[in-house]
């Protein structure tokens, strides 16, 4: 706070000025009462007075007005601090609480409490609100079990719960009973903040191991995807273009994961508001079956999955893998018909996309970086055993980044086949596991081997690398095809291309619940709690994805791991009578997060009116932007 004198020709005018920061952290100042200009107070104050001198007093007082009833306190080397007190809280919470709040997650509380109340006849008694937030942003930065949530809660969070562990078990019962209520009205708060793509939808399932020793109606022995011996839950997950979850299912570890597709689908097409829109629906191979196909390629829909090359019938793999005829290889023969020529190389070579003319493998330069960046493509369409039309078309494509790609996973796998090989020559090698390494191993007798001491001489069992196998694996090196409804007039291959290769996505999503969320071990064991663990895990994955969409329209970069990390890591320092200080490394992504939330976190002090501000504004519904919070808030 100090003097400002403003001088002109004429006049001479006192102001009482101080600076401030600016949320996005740049200081100005401003102007906080004018006491007048010379003459003014000359006239007030009488022609003799000191006007400069009367000002400064002025300034004086209120300087030392604006300090009475202020919190102050004093930091005194060598004095220990209270047993017992908190010097340490996580503040990313806050930011995770604003976007729950800012996609109105007040009213989505109280839809399920009133669903819940139906359903299960229960009479709230505990805050249903406050315990699905805390379990989400738990899960977000400290995942455990549902005990270790509130124990995180208590110790980390700025709001202490107002809840037990029985209150917990109660909200999963009342989760459980809307779950796909909650689903639906996430994406319709989700789709007011910001533009959902609903031209393509990925779906993909995977399933979570339970170390239990019996199976029951939910855990159910089934294919795991760490190939594992225990029961099982499934997962069926829709995702939109973006990346940002749509919808899921949880489904018994025995079923086939084909038959998930279809009432998740349906669902969405229902309640979602997707009936009658042209949507198209990417899968991968395992989720191709002819019932899917054919629910998405009617009313608008369409579908691209994958197609494995080593399941085609034999014409059309090799098709699908033929070079193409080289003319500077193989060119034509005297009295050879150029036309027919023609059409061979027409039916049987390649195009890239922007690139005119055909293309043989065989004449492909792989010193030439150009083609390194390039996809070549060809297409045709399949037909039934009789030689009827399917009006499906497909697409194999041919990558010389996917080759170099696929060459060294095989290497890798025959590496660890002859591993394998080594330490089993002495015992037997279970063939009956999914090790795909196991492929590029045979078993033969060894009669020279035989042992001794029974009655019958029985061969040893050895085992050698398949050289023949290693051999024809790499015939399909560098190759991908995917299968379409999409007539080529509608959509050219390049874009069908991109729609594919968006797979990676909820590929990552199904990578982030089971490694950074931590959705397995799941710690509940009632059918209805493991359910309900699985809607806070999504409403995680769901925070997520929003806040790293959010970040980069405000012209950061991030990767969800980073983003994860530095929520996780966003501490604060709390001291004496209330105030606190930013405990945490400053970057460029949390400046960005900063000025998305409007809370200035990281300052040297943070004052305790500044604290329950920013507290009251991470409950603001303001729809995903910083805000003042109302009175009523």
């Amino acid at each position: 706070m100090k003097l400002c004198i403003s001088r002109s020709k004429n006049s001479c005018t006192y102001y009482v000025t101080e600076s401030f920061r600016r949320p996005d952290g740049r200081t100005s100042s401003r102007t906080l009462s004018r006491l007048g200009s010379e003459a003014e107070l000359r006239e007030r104050l009488g022609e003799g007075a000191d006007v400069r001198k009367w000002a400064e007093a002025q300034v004086e007082e209120m300087r030392r007005k604006s300090g009475e009833g202020k919190l102050t306190f004093e930091m005194v080397p060598g004095v220990p601090y209270e047993k017992g007190a908190r010097r340490h809280a996580n503040a990313g919470y806050l930011l995770l609480q604003q976007k729950l709040y800012s996609l109105g997650f007040r009213k989505i509380a109280a839809r399920i409490a009133e669903n819940a109340r139906l359903k299960l006849k229960e009479d709230f008694k505990y805050d249903l609100e406050q315990i699905l937030v805390h379990l989400a942003c738990a899960r977000f930065l400290d995942p455990g079990s549902k005990r270790s949530s509130i124990d995180f809660c208590r110790s980390e969070l700025l709001e202490q719960p107002s809840y037990g562990l029985h209150d917990v078990y109660r909200a999963l019962d009342a989760m459980d009973a809307s779950g796909d209520l909650i689903q639906e009205l996430l994406y319709k708060a989700t789709s007011k903040i910001r533009t959902r793509p609903r031209e393509i939808l990925y779906y993909d399932c995977t399933n979570y191991y339970f170390e239990i020793g019996r199976e029951d109606e939910l855990r159910r022995y089934g294919r795991s995807k760490e190939n594992r011996p225990n029961p099982i839950v499934q997962m069926g997950m829709f995702i939109d273009g973006s990346g940002i979850p749509l919808a899921f299912s949880i489904f018994p570890g025995n079923q086939n994961e084909q038959g998930s597709l279809k009432p998740l689908e349906m669902k969405i097409l229902k309640d979602f508001g997707f009936a009658g829109e042209n949507v198209i629906v990417c899968t991968d191979a395992g989720l191709a079956a002819d019932a899917n196909r054919r629910f998405n390629a009617v009313r608008g829909r369409q579908f691209v999955t994958v197609q494995p090359l080593k399941t085609l019938p034999r014409e059309d793999r090799e098709w699908a893998i033929a070079h193409g005829r080289s003319l500077r290889l193989e060119p034509l023969k005297p009295g050879e018909n150029p036309d027919l020529a023609a059409r061979e190389i027409k039916a049987g070579c390649w195009r890239a996309e922007g690139v005119a003319g055909l293309f043989s493998i065989d004449d492909i330069d792989e010193e030439d970086p150009g083609n390194w960046d390039r996809v070549f493509y060809k297409e045709k369409l399949l037909v039934d055993e009789k030689g009827k039309r399917l009006g499906q078309r497909m697409i194999v494509t041919y990558s010389l980044k996917y080759k170099r790609f696929s060459k060294l996973k095989r290497e890798r796998d025959i590496e660890r086949a002859r591993d394998l090989v080594l330490k089993h020559n002495s015992r037997r090698i279970d063939f009956k596991s999914t090790d795909d390494v196991r492929q590029y191993i045979v078993e033969e007798e060894d009669a020279g081997g035989a042992q001794d001491g029974a009655a019958e001489k029985k061969p040893r069992i050895k085992y050698r690398i398949n050289e023949e196998k290693i051999e024809e694996m790499a015939r399909f090196d560098g190759f991908y095809a995917v299968t379409t409804s999409i007539s080529s007039g509608k959509m050219p291959v390049a874009e069908i291309i991109r729609v594919n290769r968006g797979r990676w996505e909820i590929e990552e999503a199904f990578r982030i619940l089971k490694s950074d969320f931590q959705a397995r071990p799941v710690y509940v064991r009632k059918e209805p709690h493991i359910r309900a663990h699985f809607t806070v895990c999504f409403i995680a994955l769901l925070l997520l994805r929003l806040m790293e969409a959010d970040v980069r329209e405000a012209g950061g970069k991030c990767t969800a791991g980073e983003l994860i990390k530095a929520l996780r890591g966003m501490r604060i320092h709390l001291m004496d009578k209330g105030f606190c200080s930013g405990d945490f490394t400053r970057t460029d992504l949390t400046d960005t997060l900063m000025k998305l939330s409007g809370m200035r976190l990281d300052c040297n002090l943070i004052t305790p009116a500044t604290m329950d501000h920013y507290i009251a504004m991470s409950k603001f519904a303001s729809h995903g932007k910083a805000g003042r919070p109302s009175a009523g808030a």
